[in-house]
């Protein structure tokens, strides 16, 4: 076993490289069926497949060690020399075929499937039905609340007149939020590319007797957006980040920024952030559920640091006069 064969099997189960060398050398010599049996029973590994958290990228290219390694975890040893040419499949394929072996289900969290969960939002009760594997659903209500509140702040009359368009709407969280602070909306787009999770957002925007427009597609360019009238826009899917820069301008943005996702598509964090502050001088982020922080320089280093944690929202505007408006529930 290779330590290729140990990053490998950090990366696919874990998200994440090993400890150091000594941790790498320790798993070769304890051999593939400890490895194995080791990360699936790990706290962090069983933490991650509860929170729906198996899918994160990693900042490393998927080539031919990542495929044995998948093989051989599933398979409990090494495959033979794969034929030349063979195309490597994408790193959620990968881990769910690691997954699929059945000596290997029986050390997964059980699946808890579909559940409802009810949520508080400015205003109104709403009803949230998500599968419990879902980081969106498990960690619901999640920012929803601080989302309504930026666009209460950001629309302060109901949001009449205005369309709001979503891009990377998941299950619909951010959505209900968006509804519940602006009731007045003139229009709801939304866009999710992912089916499980439009099928989510079509029956929650449904129960919640929200009136929009579901499209279990990605989503056009926000230019495009823009140019089809939306007077708000709600970025989270990927390549979000840069799709802002090219939205800059009098229309708010909500932003959510995922540095991992970023940083794949060949993003530089530090130079990611400041580029945004400097296109909305109204920036903030939501640094938790009653705080506004703006981006400024402090404010910025400290964004950086908590989003190497994970995703961030951020409140994307022309001005900052609606943080005077700003107020959590």
């Amino acid at each position: 076993m290779t330590p290729d064969t140990v990053r490998w099997a950090y990366l696919l189960l874990l998200g994440r490289e090993p400890e150091s060398p000594e941790v790498v050398e320790s798993w070769r010599n304890a051999g593939l069926a400890a490895l194995r049996e080791g990360i699936l029973a790990s706290p962090e590994f069983q933490a991650r497949m509860v929170s729906g958290r198996l899918d994160s990228p990693v900042a490393a290219p998927v080539g031919p060690a990542a495929l044995e390694t998948a093989i051989a975890l599933r398979d409990g040893a090494f495959p033979a020399a794969a034929p030349p040419g063979r195309e490597v499949p994408e790193l959620d394929r990968l881990r769910r075929e690691v997954l699929s072996a059945p000596d290997l289900q029986a050390l997964l969290p059980p699946r808890d499937g579909l559940r409802l969960r009810r949520l508080r939002l400015p205003g109104r009760d709403m009803a949230l039905f998500g599968d419990t594997r879902d980081p969106e659903f498990a960690g619901a209500p999640g920012p929803a609340a601080p989302l309504a509140a930026a666009v209460r702040a950001l629309l302060p009359g109901g949001g009449e007149g205005v369309t709001a368009m979503v891009s990377g709407a998941g299950i619909g969280l951010a959505a209900l939020a968006i509804h519940a602070a602006a009731p007045r909306l003139a229009g709801l787009r939304l866009w999710e590319g992912r089916l499980r999770e439009a099928a989510f957002l079509a029956a929650n925007i449904a129960e919640n007797g929200v009136r929009a427009q579901v499209e279990a597609r990605e989503a056009p360019p926000a230019r495009d957006m823009l140019r089809q009238g939306a007077g708000l826009l709600r970025l989270a899917a990927p390549g979000a980040a840069a799709e802002a820069l090219e939205a800059a301008g009098d229309v708010p943005v909500l932003l959510r920024l995922d540095l991992r996702a970023l940083v794949l598509e060949g993003g530089h964090p530090r130079e990611a952030i400041a580029a945004l502050a400097a296109a909305f001088p109204g920036a903030a982020w939501l640094a938790d559920a009653v705080t506004a922080r703006p981006l400024d320089g402090p404010g910025q280093a400290a964004l950086l640091e908590a989003a190497l944690d994970g995703p961030q929202e951020l409140v994307l505007a022309a001005a900052a006069d609606w943080l005077e408006r700003f107020a959590p529930a």
